[in-house]
């Protein structure tokens, strides 16, 4: 029997551990030369370098010496990567000048993932039970999920969904950016054809985030019992422009997969809270290119959607990306780009929306973080219709114990059939708070949107 000795990183190996270990680093266990069981080395104590060849953490070794560390990535020399691009990416750098640098792939899993919120992950592996409705419940119908990411090894895209659900406010059981500019951009070209782009106009918003289930960090876990029927509550406060200044928004987003969400308003004209209608899930409210629908690449009840686990591959990925100096004109701002060994693909189709106007979207998932940092979404002809990507960083913010907090410093989407762009930083010391302690009663109820100010 398997023993461990206080540290997991110091470890008996078994006879059978030794054979399943030299089994999977032989290429026993890979698909298309990937990893298929990561996380059966990060349970271990393990970094990624265990459980990857070296071919899928060396850039310069994948494309045979063509692109090192270092390197920028321009519409030059972007053929050379083009296998490990989503479609969106690849159109940026190509036709819209996005310029990345290579950096090293992060082979360890605490700077993907929040070390507190791993071990619950760990706590709770094999928790997880779906539905014949499809829904999520922790080891018994009717209990909500009890912490961490529900499943590591996900067999199907529902799994990989029910992931991104429990990880929209990622890794905390609260959330706070306090600054962060959003900048909403018209695509243009110029008489030789280059893309430039115009600020159309600069927003500037307060977000708080609380998980009312699922919680690992602060009491009461792992619920807040009067509210463990939802997954998480969100308020957005706008600071600017001066006629969207003090409008607020609430969010309350079911646990169930298969109900929509419920969202009050609070008008500054009126001083009044209004509940709003959330049935208009292809509408962007604040006059960008993202929809409700794509908020975080994907904001619709997950059950609402049917889901395709298509591929698990290479890519490269915005992660360990932080540019605090981007120019707030760039129709696709500067990022730092890595070799990640194995992404998860999901295609979602809209099923239960007969008028949506997407045929589908591809979600892009890392197979540490279980996050998606990307998707692509298509018109009904099928055609690339917009991009959306998020940029991770780790070096950031830090917890009392020294633990790095990874989050997202960086929001984009552009709409290539329209022409327009946005993209938000939250990537200065001060911007985001993790875990600071939010009451649903000052900031998450109707009544709070009356008293919230900045």
């Amino acid at each position: 029997m398997e023993k461990n000795i206080t540290e997991k990183n110091i470890t008996v190996i078994t006879r059978r551990k030794f054979i399943k270990w030299g089994g999977l680093a032989l290429g026993g266990a890979m698909t298309s030369g990937v990893c298929s069981n990561i996380w059966d080395y990060l349970l271990d104590g393990r970094d990624l370098a265990y459980a990857y060849p070296s071919k899928y953490l060396s850039i310069e070794e994948y494309t045979k010496g063509k692109v090192k560390v270092g390197q920028e990535i321009t519409a030059s020399n972007v053929e050379s990567v083009k296998d490990l691009l989503a479609p969106g990416s690849y159109e940026l750098i190509k036709k819209y000048g996005k310029k990345v640098k290579i950096v090293e792939t992060t082979t360890d899993p605490y700077k993907l993932v929040y070390k507190p919120y791993m071990e619950a992950s760990e706590r709770n592996n094999g928790l997880a039970i779906i539905d014949k409705k499809k829904q999520l419940w922790a080891k018994e119908p009717d209990k909500p999920w009890i912490g961490g990411t529900p499943f590591l090894k996900p067999k199907d895209g529902l799994e990989c969904m029910w992931n991104h659900a429990l990880l929209q406010i990622f890794f905390y059981d609260d959330v706070q950016w306090t600054s962060s500019p959003d900048y909403i951009l018209k695509v243009k070209f110029d008489e030789k054809g280059q893309p430039y782009g115009k600020i159309r106009e600069t927003q500037d918003n307060r977000f708080f985030n609380v998980k009312t289930i699922g919680r690992t960090k602060l009491d009461p876990k792992p619920y807040i019992p009067e509210f463990k029927d939802e997954l998480y509550r969100t308020t957005v406060v706008w600071v600017k422009p001066f006629d969207l200044k003090d409008l607020k928004l609430l969010i309350i987003m079911p646990y169930r997969g298969d109900i929509l969400n419920d969202q009050y308003i609070y008008i500054p004209a009126l001083r009044r809270v209004r509940r709003a209608s959330t049935a208009e899930r292809f509408e962007a409210p604040d006059g960008g290119p993202l929809y409700v629908s794509d908020y975080n690449t994907h904001n619709d009840p997950i059950i609402t959607w049917t889901y395709k686990l298509i591929a698990k591959r290479p890519m490269l990925a915005p992660l360990e990306s932080l540019i605090p100096d981007r120019k707030s004109d760039e129709i696709a701002p500067y990022s730092f780009y890595q070799l990640r060994p194995e992404v998860y693909v999901v295609e979602a189709i809209p099923t239960g929306y007969p008028r949506a106007p997407y045929s589908r979207k591809l979600l892009y998932q890392d197979s540490v973080g279980l996050y998606t940092w990307g998707a692509d979404f298509y018109d009904r002809a099928g055609k690339l219709w917009k991009h959306v990507e998020i940029d991770v960083d780790s070096t950031l913010y830090k917890d009392k114990d020294g633990n790095p907090e990874p989050d997202r410093s960086c929001f984009y989407t552009i709409d290539f059939l329209r022409g327009d762009a946005s993209w938000k930083n939250i990537n200065k010391p001060g911007y985001g708070k993790h875990n600071v302690g939010l009451k649903v009663a000052d900031f998450f109820i109707p009544k709070a949107l009356l008293r919230l100010k900045y």
